[in-house]
């Protein structure tokens, strides 16, 4: 069977195939390079986003589409401004960027200067399944489409784990076990050397087991990285002009 797609939010939604699936938000339908570890229909994606269409009004700040203007900070403190340049040469040193973006202000952030950065070698993909909450899909969705990165959508199913759906305490690990087992390969296939995703140095003080799932297949987390912390991560956010930078924090 051919492509199959769905016009979603005046873009298109898109498959190469009955099982795989690709959203490249800012262009035409593409087939993906790689191969995904996982392999479903387009039945339960096109069941969370629907058929009317995305809103694109569940960001703060964006109303119809258009971002309103952000009050940016004048001036930074030089020790924030010092780590964002690390930051800068980190990703830049990658020389390509794959992000696990969920369109929470960490991953939007490393997924921003990355793509300021590297271009059309930064990539952020963006897990797409029930745990997910659809407004979340809406406005990581909306974001990557701002920040002009090339932007897809990978299918998990970490709802067919029963360590996962029986609810742990570690429930997290199971959670990110998927996202970086599907993640991994399709990073590889693609010339990428590693996931980089949007851990930051406050998370290494609380009880997140999922990190360690993402540690164990060789993720990066260059925020945590560089000690930036999610009250800089605020900070930084609103300085590069991004309209999301009070974003209330994910629960995961």
């Amino acid at each position: 069977m051919g492509i199959i797609s769905q016009s979603i939010g005046g873009r298109k939604l898109c498959a190469p195939t009955v099982t795989d699936f690709v959203h490249n938000v800012g262009a035409n339908c593409v087939r993906p390079k790689g191969t995904l570890s996982k392999r479903k229909s387009l039945t339960s994606l096109l069941q969370i986003l629907g058929t009317s269409g995305l809103s694109y009004l569940s960001i703060p700040n964006i109303k119809n589409g258009l971002p309103k203007p952000v009050a940016k900070i004048a001036a930074m403190d030089s020790q924030l401004l010092d780590k964002l340049g690390q930051l800068q040469n980190l990703l830049k040193t990658s020389e390509k960027a794959l992000i696990a973006y969920s369109g929470g202000v960490d991953s939007t952030l490393v997924a921003k200067v990355a793509y300021d950065l590297l271009g059309s070698q930064a990539l952020a993909i963006t897990a797409v399944s029930p745990s997910l909450l659809p407004e979340e899909l809406e406005e990581a969705i909306a974001q990557a489409d701002y920040i002009g990165i090339r932007h897809e959508l990978v299918e998990t199913e970490e709802m067919n784990n029963p360590n996962y759906t029986s609810n742990p305490v570690n429930r997290c690990y199971f959670c990110k076990s998927e996202l970086h087992d599907t993640l991994k390969p399709l990073a590889l296939a693609r010339g990428y050397s590693y996931v980089i995703d949007g851990v930051n140095a406050d998370d290494l003080r609380d009880y997140r087991p999922g990190i360690q799932a993402a540690r164990e297949r060789g993720a990066r987390s260059p925020l945590a990285e560089i000690a930036i912390t999610k009250s800089e991560v605020r900070q930084l956010s609103r300085y590069l002009n991004l309209p999301w930078w009070d974003k209330p924090a994910q629960p995961c």
